[in-house]
């Protein structure tokens, strides 16, 4: 969420729709996900039972780096980046960024037991070629299957 008092009443929410397991994560630089730049305030509930707690980039072995430095100018730029990103192309930053929220997913979706876990099944997912494959198969599919416009 962009801003921390949110987060508990998001939480909430999630538990009212009988959401099993969520994570909301608000950066102390304003981003509505994990960040690199300083601490990420969290409210986890899994199955209703909720903590808060906070996270640091450096408990995963990632360095802080600068907002300024994470943020993209527009939505091409932000094309390109995920291009370079599954290329295995993208800057550190980048990459280290896109890890560590894909990983809070696989936490929370249940495929792997912790954060920590899930940084590391990303990593591999990336850096073996998989994902840029799925990828590659979404939009094969996504063609292959198009509705014409009505």
């Amino acid at each position: 969420v962009n801003r921390r008092e949110n987060a508990q009443l998001f939480s909430e929410v999630l538990i009212g729709l009988q959401c099993p397991h969520s994570l909301v994560v608000h950066g102390s630089d304003g981003m509505d996900e994990i960040t690199l730049s300083g601490e990420t305030h969290v409210v986890e509930q899994k199955s209703g039972v909720v903590r808060e707690y906070t996270l640091e980039p450096g408990e995963f072995g990632i360095e802080r780096v600068e907002a300024t430095r994470l943020t993209l100018p527009d939505k091409a730029s932000a094309i390109k980046m995920a291009q370079a990103f599954l290329a295995g192309e993208a800057p550190k930053a980048h990459e280290n960024l896109v890890l560590l929220n894909a990983g809070a997913g696989l936490y929370v979706a249940g495929q792997v037991a912790s954060i920590t876990d899930g940084l590391a099944l990303a990593r591999q997912t990336v850096h073996s070629g998989a994902a840029r494959q799925k990828l590659e198969q979404v939009v094969a599919y996504t063609a292959a299957h198009k509705v014409p416009a009505a």
